[in-house]
């Protein structure tokens, strides 16, 4: 068994693998993981790296609202330090958070753009491997691991696992159970291993590999839904809808000109939709 891409760096997902640090206090998961920002909730393991407690009860991350299909990003009240990603650049618009499905041109248009942006990350035999960041228990098929049968969450929580999978070609626009539509590609369990991907995965980000950039590209989706035959369907992340969200909460500074004062004299910051000089 060979690999075409390196050692994954895990350090930017939590302990259970539902959400991914993006840079700063920003985070990603699945719409419908509301235990992360539910007051009620005294789930710990999705809001910790490592050893660090980001968030309490009494003291939630902010959310968005819906992006796509099922992804929404949270930003906490401190710098997540274990680890970051970048979500996978598809070059997609930003999808606002919609109720119902683009116009027909407009699916077709977004579908190709989403399959353009994977060509670079297709294997010799046009394949595209994935690896799920969850908890489930993996191990070589043919080796000492555990069995099909036995792989998955269990009982457990904070396992450093996942699953190996392939992405099908059948991407399309779905519905979620938050009742938003998206793009959404189904990842088939690759038979070189014994893994799964059970419910409790949801949020889980997926790390794909570019061979031209020689670079993996993590949480570029979200597990927003299980099905059988170890198929699993992901929500598509869009940078845009992340980069608009950080834009309501972070200064943008026009370095190019700061040396002579800014443009025409002035230092320009940039906060949201405002523009100050």
């Amino acid at each position: 068994m060979s690999f075409e891409a390196p050692i994954i760096d895990q350090s930017a997902r939590s302990n259970n693998g539902n959400s991914t640090s993006l840079g700063r206090n920003f985070a990603i998961t699945a719409t419908h993981m509301n235990t992360i920002t539910d007051p009620s909730s005294t789930a710990t393991n999705e809001l910790k790296w490592g050893n660090t407690l980001y968030a309490t009860q009494t003291n939630k991350p902010q959310q968005s609202g819906n992006n796509g299909l099922d992804v929404k990003f949270l930003r906490y009240r401190k710098y997540i330090v274990e680890g970051q990603t970048e979500i996978f650049d598809t070059s997609l618009p930003l999808t606002n958070g919609r109720t119902s499905k683009p116009n027909e041109t407009d699916q077709k248009q977004n579908l190709e753009t989403l399959k353009n942006a994977l060509e670079a990350y297709k294997k010799a035999d046009g394949s595209i491997l994935a690896f799920q960041a969850g908890q489930g228990l993996l191990s070589i098929r043919g080796g000492d691991g555990t069995s099909f049968n036995s792989a998955g969450i269990s009982d457990l929580t904070g396992l450093r696992g996942g699953s190996f999978g392939e992405l099908w070609d059948n991407m399309l626009y779905g519905e979620s159970s938050v009742k938003n539509y998206g793009l959404q590609v189904t990842v088939g369990l690759t038979n070189d291993f014994y893994n799964a991907i059970t419910s409790g995965d949801s949020g889980t980000g997926f790390c794909i590999y570019n061979k031209k950039r020689a670079k993996v590209g993590f949480a570029w989706g979200n597990l927003h839904s299980t099905g059988q035959w170890g198929a699993s369907n992901i929500a598509v992340a869009t940078k845009k809808d992340f980069e608009a969200y950080q834009k309501e909460y972070e200064q943008e500074i026009d370095l190019k000109n700061a040396g002579n004062g800014g443009s025409n004299g002035k230092l320009t910051l940039r906060m949201g939709n405002r523009l100050y000089q």
